[in-house]
């Protein structure tokens, strides 16, 4: 059993791992996948069952949608510019009208080193009530559809937080 410091300290050079959730096929630390233009949505279906890597991550194609199977799944993740807000208003209607929800909103960047410092960033939310990505801060909940940096986590819980800089 590590100790507290150890796993402080750990996590100073490591992404969040979580102890308390079960380990899945496919986790990285997404560190090692700096520099590459990858699409990243919360991975339901493993925080419900108390997975790791609730954080689905998929490849893009040359407009930053997502593309094909996941690649990867991890806990936090930063992506840089371009970044690309993706979601599917019709298929968020019928989330909305089925109660059932299925994948239909992500957003695409390139991977930078991932720190959890969130200074200068707003947090930002998908609901398909809304039908798009949006600041919390925002009682209007206009649409964002680009930002010059995110920062996307989920922690033991299994709760998701997401910050952009400059979303517009």
């Amino acid at each position: 059993m590590r100790s507290k410091d150890q796993i402080l300290l750990e996590n100073l050079y490591n992404e969040i791992y979580h102890d308390s959730r079960k380990p899945v096929e496919g986790y990285v630390d997404a560190d090692e996948l700096i520099g590459q233009r990858l699409w990243v949505h919360t991975n339901r279906t493993h925080r419900n069952q108390g997975y790791n890597g609730m954080v689905g991550i998929y490849g893009v194609n040359s407009k930053g949608h997502r593309t094909g199977s996941p690649l990867h799944y991890t806990n936090e993740i930063r992506l840089k510019g371009p970044i690309v807000f993706e979601a599917s208003e019709s298929s968020s209607e019928t989330i909305v009208k089925s109660g059932k929800r299925t994948l239909v909103a992500g957003t695409s960047g390139i991977v930078e080193k991932t720190e959890g410092n969130t200074n200068g960033m707003e947090e930002v939310n998908f609901q398909p009530e809304v039908k798009w990505f949006f600041c919390v801060s925002d009682p209007e909940k206009k649409k964002i559809t680009t930002a010059d940096e995110i920062y996307f986590s989920a922690d033991e819980n299994g709760k998701y937080t997401m910050f952009a800089r400059n979303p517009r």
